[in-house]
């Protein structure tokens, strides 16, 4: 089931922005169901997720599957879930790497204002990771 769900999160990735909001799950469904194929699951669902600000897609999926040995003690099924994401690399956020021994590797005033959509901003001290800060 993870497969199934991981291949329809890759083939659906590249075109999660052009597939519009109700167009999405559906696809999704249909690609993990040419994948996924057990005769013991049943109710079988799969939801999608695409957020354009990170070009993440996120599938979930849950199906009900029959048991033998737990039969025994009356549970013939369980729920079991999912869950896959996936992001575009042509289009990831960025990250800025400074260090702070080089003359203004990265100069912004003290009053300034550092406007970078989806970038973290990574300082370097002696070859190790000394802050990471989120930029807005």
């Amino acid at each position: 089931m993870q497969a199934a769900l991981d291949s329809a999160a890759l083939n659906l990735v590249r075109d999660s922005d052009a597939v519009y909001g109700g167009q999405l799950t559906p696809k999704a469904t249909a690609l993990f169901n040419a994948v996924f194929s057990d005769p013991d699951a049943s109710n079988i669902q799969v939801e999608a997720v695409y957020d354009p600000s990170t070009a993440v897609l996120t599938l979930n999926s849950s199906a009900n599957v029959s048991t033998t040995f737990m039969g025994l003690v009356s549970i013939n099924s369980m729920q079991v879930a999912t869950v896959s994401k996936a992001r575009d690399k042509v289009k990831s956020p960025c990250v800025i790497a400074s260090d702070p021994t080089g003359p203004q590797t990265f100069k912004v005033p003290e009053d300034g204002l550092m406007n970078v959509p989806n970038c973290n901003n990574e300082v370097m001290v002696l070859g190790r990771l000394a802050r990471s800060r989120h930029l807005y």
